[in-house]
């Protein structure tokens, strides 16, 4: 049995480099979610990569994700006014995004259920942000309070509102 060896030159070495980068690299995804008048906005970011290191020591799995919740209509993430959140042994079957406008005491209110918050930057005074579903009288976190009017429950597994109604706009870019 004959085995060859490749040899590559310098500039063929970082050609491939450039596309395993490009390729292999990472993505990122954006969602805008608006009220029904979209008097607000609310950006989620969501940032895949994998570092080529990781792909030549055999780990292509090790992949690094944030997806960051952004108060207002943003293309990329801003100094400030945002909650950035660790999804990388996340399920995306089982986040979602639950969403209610305007109340009594803040512009939105957003929860994401079990989320590990790495940093948040958010101006507490005019958004709430929490890791937890309110609780019921037994103690069970519910999302029941989102399925009234003017809230909305955004899955990012199906990549839709659940249930089909919702109280928002989703574009995604």
């Amino acid at each position: 049995m004959c085995t060859k060896l490749i040899v590559l030159r310098k500039g063929e070495k970082l050609f491939l480099t450039t596309c395993l980068s490009l390729f292999f690299g990472g993505c990122t995804e954006t969602i805008y979610f608006y009220p029904p008048d979209k008097s607000q906005c609310i950006t989620v970011i969501t940032e895949n990569w994998t570092r080529l290191r990781d792909l030549i020591d055999g780990r292509p799995n090790h992949s690094i994700r944030a997806r960051y919740i952004i108060a207002g209509k943003h293309h990329t993430v801003p100094e400030n006014n945002f909650v950035k959140l660790d999804v990388q042994y996340g399920d995306d079957y089982r986040a979602d995004l639950y969403i209610c406008w305007k109340n009594e005491q803040y512009e939105w209110e957003v929860v994401v259920h079990n989320a590990e918050i790495v940093e948040s930057t958010l101006d507490t005074t005019r958004f709430n942000f929490s890791a937890a579903l309110p609780a019921d009288d037994r103690g069970f976190p519910t999302g029941r309070k989102f399925r009234k009017k003017g809230c909305a429950v955004f899955s990012f597994y199906t990549k839709r509102f659940s249930p089909d109604e919702g109280e928002a706009i989703v574009e995604f870019k």
